[in-house]
Order: C-alpha cells, then structure tokens, then sequence
C-alpha cells in the first residue's frame, strides 16, 4: 500500500522533488518562512509553506508554488486576466513590484501519496513552460512594440507578507 502524505517539512518535499527530476533545497531564511527554491524551465520557483500544524511543529498542509518574473516594458492586468480567463492551473497576477506572478496551491490535508506531489511537480513545470510561451506571445503583440521578453537575471523574489 503507497503511504499517504497528509503534513510535509520543507526538507521532505525538496527530497520528493529531487527524485521527481529537478534541483531544489529548503531554505530557512532567518527572517522568513521556510521554502523550498527549485528549478523549472531554467528559472527559479519558490514552494511556500502554509497551514502550519500545531500538533507537529515544522509540517504544514498546504503549499503554494510560486514564479514571478519582471519584463523589459512591463505587463499589463489583461495579460494576467486572459491567462486566468483561458487556464485554470495556476493564478496570474501582477504583483505590487510590477511583476507577473504565477501561482499555484495544493493540499495535503487528507493525504496524497509521494508520486501524487510529484507529479504535481512535474505538472508545475508544463504549465510555467506554457505561461512563459504566452508571455512570449502576448507581450510580442502590445501596442507598446518592440521587444518585451522577460530580463534576464530578473526573476522576483518577493516577501509574500507584503503581497496582501
């Protein structure tokens, strides 16, 4: 019987994630929340930690995956809105930096099992594969013109308190 996951540490899910094929380490940031950083389509993602449980200090049940990225002339909230309009993994939004953000959650509550959070993982790296791919083509087609490729070296790490 496949063992079912219902609370995760940061370290056990940067190892599920390792096995799943990409680079990832915990990171206890001495004035933050612990994350994990990982790669996916040669850009660095964050998974946040949320719900954490009182019974078992450092678990938590839910975690959020994130990508954020600043372009050359920006990105407007109708790029955000017609990928939020025409997908439904993952939530578009332009952060308080100017950025665009792509996010996603999912729960443990009830259990999964390790190949479940892996796959989901590997889910995670379609869709940002897809999210960059419309970026490319939306922010191509602006009436700003010319080029608006994301700039290198600039993807956005952000203080998620200071995103409400």
């Amino acid at each position: 019987m496949t063992e079912t996951i219902a609370k995760i540490t940061p370290e056990a899910l940067a190892e599920i994630v390792r096995e799943a094929g990409f680079r990832a380490n915990a990171e206890h940031p001495a004035d933050g929340d612990p994350c994990v950083a990982f790669g996916s389509n040669g850009y660095e993602c964050y998974a946040y930690f949320y719900s954490p449980l009182a019974d078992a200090p450092g678990y938590y049940e839910r975690v959020l995956l994130s990508f954020g990225i600043k372009m050359e002339k920006g990105v407007s909230y109708e790029v955000a809105n017609e990928w939020n309009r025409t997908k439904v993994f993952g939530r578009a939004f332009i952060s308080k930096t100017g950025g665009i953000r792509l996010e996603h959650i999912f729960l443990l509550r009830g259990g999964v099992s390790q190949g479940n959070i892996a796959a989901y993982f590997k889910s995670w790296d379609s869709v940002l594969g897809s999210f960059l791919h419309f970026l490319d083509g939306v922010t191509h087609d602006t009436a700003a013109g010319g080029n608006t490729r994301p700039t290198s070296g600039t993807d956005v790490v952000y203080d998620r308190s200071k995103l409400n």
